[in-house]
């Protein structure tokens, strides 16, 4: 600032006030500069001394700024810009200012005064002092470039604590493989150096298919290939049938056949041996060098069989971290499943929670879930997706022995083979089938040894579902075992509270909850909406002369009948007594009367027995529709009530509404 201020002041006197402002601005703004992101750690006396650095600088810029007035300094243009630049970018930017001021000086025009050029170079001098100061701050990590860091931390800590745990783990995972590959790799290398070969590789074995491939490799060739190439193939075949290792002098590539080199290798020594784990072989570590050395001994077999003991050590270890990796993964996603179960109430949120949880473990197309009703002998599908389970939704099905009550009454997953034997093979029922699976399992879900249901997954690959992959679904199944039971009790506590229990309809209570929904949706989407209320003609005389037992089985009756009358959208209640109300969403007053009709018909042609003898029972129904001046619910029902009456006055077993009564035929 203060070499600001003596610019300005040279200036002044020099005539120049608008070089006299522009240092004044440059000074303070070298000033701001300086301040910024200081921290007490950085006020100690270097810290103090690398701001005047800036300070001195920038005020030595603007001196430069100052000189631009003058047509001598104009070469200078270049210097100014790029001192700032530089200094506040470090790196490759900054030597490239350096290189710039220092050609700025050596093609400057002849006439430039030593004023100038000193002012440049104390430009230069300053853009490499806040250039290390810049450098300095963003040591220490208070510079704002390290912020963003800190924020992703941040934003990577407000995850869920099993999404970071999951990163974790396969980070985990991922630096622990890869430091067991560089160790492996280290140790072939050191391993061909010491042997002088051309190439050291180890070979893993798969027993499944009868196959090798390159586990690791050493080599000082273009290429190699890593296979898969057969057990027996060329070399492997000899190496099998020598047990305490092999050791061949100068053989052509013809001889060799190492399937693991693109092209023909030159005439070679060659020195192998078998790995070995737990007494089983699992691979073999081979090495050859050219002809032009000296063949191999019984010490470079040794040092083979001693790096191949390692190498399984250090394979085992690899494997350790792996498993221990996807232990903790596992176990993360099993505190998950359980997390999210115990959050649903509905068998809904179960089956969609578990759906979710599952196909992260396997890959499932085909997934269902059955519920066991225990007391009719019945499975019920709750949750149906995939190509192998169109519309099977809602579908009902017996104990018939097919695949899945089987598996539930055995208590076991099935099919054993986790494939279907044949295509035909029935499964949720006699006639219904899976075609497409290539891969099923259908796990019984039961809690504390009582049947609930079943859970189906299927694939349409073959071998989709190994021992790992059925151990992990074992585990997250036993959750939503837990969970749809819970599911089912609170569907049924929550149908107690709101059906009654002798009609199964709605009870006057929730007929009047869900009724004021619909009714507000109804006027605030001007749709229509009609509502019947009925009862049975003459009950009290049903009861006088048959008894309460036949008047409760004819209410029974006419609450069947009425359920069969309904939509899914409507609502159906036992509104007090032999009293009951409909509520008909998106219907007029016409279609309410149709309805209601249709309704009074089936009642009436309806026969009940008592003492040997036979007899019908009849209801009366009146109809309201919704109407501009309609306010309330209660208002509405009022209006209903009031046609019931009509038809009641009317002669009964008819339908009325507010402007008419319809006789019975």
């Amino acid at each position: 600032m203060l070499l600001g201020g003596l610019g300005a002041l040279y200036f002044l006197v020099q005539r120049s006030p608008l070089g006299a402002a522009v240092a004044l601005l440059l000074s303070i703004c070298a000033v701001a500069l300086a301040q910024r992101g200081t921290s007490s750690r950085e006020r100690s006396l270097p810290a103090r001394a690398a701001a005047l650095g800036i300070v001195s600088g920038l005020g030595a810029a603007g001196l430069l700024g100052a000189e631009l007035v003058q047509p001598a300094i104009v070469p200078w243009l270049a210097v100014g810009p790029l001192c700032l630049a530089g200094a506040l970018l470090s790196g490759p930017l900054l030597r490239c200012f350096a290189f710039t001021a220092i050609a700025a000086m050596l093609f400057c025009t002849p006439d430039t005064d030593w004023t100038s050029r000193i002012s440049a170079l104390l430009a230069a001098a300053g853009g490499l002092l806040l250039a290390a100061r810049y450098r300095a701050i963003q040591g220490t990590g208070t510079a704002p470039r390290t912020a963003p860091n800190r924020e992703r931390g941040w934003v990577k800590a407000s995850r869920s604590t099993a999404s970071v745990m999951e990163d974790d783990d396969g980070r985990l995972m991922r630096d622990a493989s890869r430091m067991v590959r560089e160790s492996v790799d280290r140790s072939l290398s050191v391993l061909r150096a010491a042997l002088r070969g051309r190439t050291v590789v180890v070979i893993w074995l798969d027993s499944r298919d009868r196959s090798a491939s390159v586990r690791a490799a050493e080599t000082s060739e273009k290429g190699l290939a890593h296979g898969p190439f057969g057990d027996r193939e060329g070399i492997l075949a000899v190496l099998q049938q020598q047990p305490a290792g092999l050791l061949l002098c100068d053989r052509s590539g013809e001889e060799l056949e190492l399937p693991w080199y693109t092209s023909t290798p030159d005439r070679s020594h060659i020195a192998g041996c078998g790995i070995y784990e737990e007494g089983m072989l699992v691979g073999f570590l081979v090495a050859d060098r050219a002809a032009t050395l000296a063949a191999f001994d019984d010490i470079d077999l040794h040092a083979l069989k001693a790096a191949s003991t390692n190498l399984v050590s250090t394979m085992h270890t690899e494997r350790l971290l792996v498993d221990a990796a996807r232990s903790r993964r596992e176990a993360t996603l099993l505190y998950e499943a359980a997390d999210a179960l115990n959050s649903a109430l509905t068998t809904d949120e179960v089956c969609t929670i578990a759906e979710r949880l599952i196909k992260r473990i396997a890959p499932v197309e085909s997934f269902v879930i059955t519920r066991f009703d225990e007391d009719a002998a019945r499975h019920v599908v709750l949750r149906a997706t995939g190509p192998d389970a169109v519309g099977l939704v809602d579908h009902e099905f017996a104990d018939d022995g097919s695949l899945a009550p089987l598996a539930l009454r055995r208590r076991h997953i099935l099919p054993y083979s986790g494939r279907l034997e044949n295509s035909d093979t029935p499964v949720f029922g006699r006639d219904y089938m899976m075609p497409r699976a290539e891969s099923i399992l259908i796990f019984p879900l039961e809690i504390g040894h009582r049947p609930i249901g079943t859970c189906t997954v299927a694939s349409g690959t073959a071998e989709a579902f190994d021992v790992a992959t059925r151990d992990r679904l074992r585990a997250v199944i036993t959750y939503v075992s837990a969970a749809l039971s819970n599911a089912l009790a609170y569907a049924q506590m929550v149908h107690r509270a709101t059906t009654d229990g002798m009609t199964g309809l709605l009870n006057h209570r929730t007929f009047k909850e869900r009724g004021a929904e619909a009714f507000e949706r109804a006027r605030r989407t001007d749709r229509p909406m009609s509502l019947i209320m009925c009862d049975i003609d003459h009950f009290k005389r049903i009861n006088d002369t048959y008894g309460h037992a036949v008047g409760d089985d004819v209410i029974r009756s006419a609450a069947v009948t009425i359920r069969a009358c309904l939509r899914r959208i409507d609502l159906g209640a036992r509104y007090g007594g032999e009293e009951f109300a409909i509520l008909l969403e998106e219907t007029d007053q016409a279609q309410a009367v149709a309805t209601a009709e249709r309704l009074r018909q089936a009642v009436a042609a309806l026969e009940f027995t008592a003492d040997q003898t036979q007899f019908r029972a009849t209801i009366s129904l009146g109809v309201a529709s919704l109407q501009p001046g309609t306010d309330t619910l209660l208002a509405f029902i009022e209006a209903a009530d009031a046609a019931l009456y009509d038809a009641k006055r009317a002669g009964r077993n008819r339908v009325a509404t507010q402007a008419r009564v319809k006789a019975a035929a």
